[in-house]
């Protein structure tokens, strides 16, 4: 299945438009700007962590946000049905990076031993060495809180996302 998905200049933002995207795998119609009131996005700051979730909740998902994940987690619990949203530095080609303006959202589609694809709406679908991945998976709060391997997963039905719990919830890692 492949969703409409607006990309570039036809996006509002970042956060929407993967939601959005994620929405139409699940068979969850929207649009952008609608998701955008949704989530309480503003030209200013962009979308919150509890403002995706809270869009993705009201169009009917069961989302998990949680921050501390690793790449092996997302792997496990998008074969479990979830579709993943990562939050991450986005930076420009000399690798520089602005942290109250570079956030970004993008679809966590898999990853293999070198590289994370990730699909997002300004650069389509995309590979990230997954050193560099894990380096820059991060973003700030407006407040200016640090949160480190965020993503918002998303699920069809309660029992696919309580599945996905358990998954987490193994997780032996310190």
């Amino acid at each position: 299945m492949s969703p409409e998905y607006s990309e570039g200049e036809n996006s509002i933002s970042c956060g929407p438009s993967s939601l959005q995207y994620a929405l139409d795998l699940l068979r969850i119609t929207s649009t952008q700007v609608e998701l955008a009131k949704l989530a309480g996005y503003t030209e200013t700051w962009g979308t919150t962590h509890q403002g995706m979730s809270t869009a993705a909740e009201l169009k009917g998902a069961f989302p998990i946000k949680k921050s501390g994940l690793n790449l092996e987690i997302l792997a496990a619990v998008t074969t479990l049905g979830g579709i993943a949203i990562v939050n991450y530095m986005a930076r420009d080609k000399q690798g520089q990076y602005n942290p109250l303006e570079d956030g970004h959202y993008a679809i966590y589609r898999h990853h293999d031993n070198k590289n994370v694809i990730l699909r997002c709406c300004n650069r389509g679908i995309h590979k990230e060495p997954i050193t560099e991945f894990n380096e820059y998976w991060w973003d700030v709060t407006p407040d200016r809180q640090k949160i480190q391997n965020w993503a918002l997963i998303l699920f069809p039905d309660q029992k696919s996302k309580e599945n996905s719990l358990n998954t987490i919830l193994l997780d032996k890692r310190d």
